[in-house]
């Protein structure tokens, strides 16, 4: 009888584990998450268009719950230098899951951001809204970089007070990087074997301001004779057929346009030798029909504006280049 007895405590015993390690391995999968972990890469910087997705990912850092959809906040069409950026997260779970998660449960991890709020209408889709690091800690994106010989040239950030410059041959490192605050460098000797020659530039800013990201300028193939023995680091003067800001330049892409101040025009107009030019989102020069603050303007097989003309498909143009008919 005792045997029997003790026979039935285990089973008994058996089964109550059993069904503690259920309904503990269906509380893993399943149930109320109270915090979760968001992984955010940011390479947005001052400058640069609003739109620009790729230089935003924000990834869940669990398998329970995931990243459904973000979306910007601010207004406008580029990041200015006072701007904030704050963007909206909704997080979703599915199954047997709810969120109840408060402000002090969201983890970050990779690059800055602050939790602004977090609430939710329904149990299993949770919002959180993020604000990151202001653009006045970041340095802008460099336009455009180019290589004319040992001398190595770029356009201006926005906020740099120094760049970062890696020089390469043939896909190979050469050397360590070089640190300047112009925007010229001269690679000297170090250019001294034959080779595919091109470099990459960053911007960098002060203490606790994020770098900018690399611009990669074309190549250009170097023997030793095209090498003047010239200390590494200075810089020659630029002659009159080297590229410098107010100029064109072509490439496979066609025609972009240089500020005298460095900059480069992008989704605006500029003006060069009394004719306006407007460049798109990608800095390159556009022709045809445009639409700009509610009016259409055409732009000839130039690129220039036309005005107090009649277009080939019809139309007329008034002499600000603004269409009337």
């Amino acid at each position: 009888m005792k045997n029997k007895m003790k026979c039935v405590a285990l089973l008994l015993s058996a089964a109550s584990l059993s069904g503690m390690m259920t309904m503990t391995a269906f509380a893993a999968k399943s149930g109320r998450i109270t915090s979760i972990r968001l992984e955010i890469k940011d390479n947005m910087q001052p400058g640069d268009a609003l739109g620009e997705d790729e230089a935003l990912s924000i990834e869940p850092g669990a398998d329970n719950y995931s990243v459904k959809s973000w979306e910007i906040e601010n207004s406008g069409y580029t990041w200015q230098y006072y701007d904030i950026p704050r963007v909206t997260v909704t997080v979703a779970t599915e199954d047997e899951n709810y969120f109840l998660v408060p402000q002090n449960g969201v983890r970050i991890k990779g690059d800055e951001a602050n939790v602004y709020a977090v609430y939710s209408e329904e149990p299993q889709v949770l919002t959180i809204t993020l604000n990151l690091r202001p653009m006045s800690r970041r340095v802008g994106g460099i336009e455009d970089a180019w290589l004319d010989g040992t001398v190595a040239s770029w356009t201006p950030a926005i906020g740099a007070e120094s760049y970062d410059i890696y020089l390469y041959r043939d896909e190979r490192p050469v050397g360590s990087r070089k640190t300047t605050s112009d925007t010229t460098f001269d690679f000297g000797t170090a250019m001294r074997k034959d080779g595919e020659y091109y470099y990459k530039v960053r911007a960098a800013g002060g203490e606790g301001v994020k770098e900018g990201k690399f611009t990669e300028s074309d190549s250009v193939y170097i023997s030793p004779s095209d090498t003047e023995k010239q200390p590494e680091g200075e810089a020659k003067p630029l002659n009159n057929s080297e590229r410098v800001p107010g100029q064109w330049i072509q490439n496979e892409k066609g025609w972009r346009f240089t500020n005298t101040d460095g900059s480069r025009p992008v989704n605006d107009w500029a003006c060069s030798g009394d004719k306006w030019y407007y460049f798109g989102a990608d800095g390159y020069m556009v022709t045809g029909w445009i639409q700009w603050e509610g009016k259409w303007y055409y732009l000839g097989p130039e690129g220039d504006m036309q005005t107090n003309t009649l277009t080939p498909d019809g139309y007329i143009v008034d002499e600000n280049g603004a269409r009337v008919w």
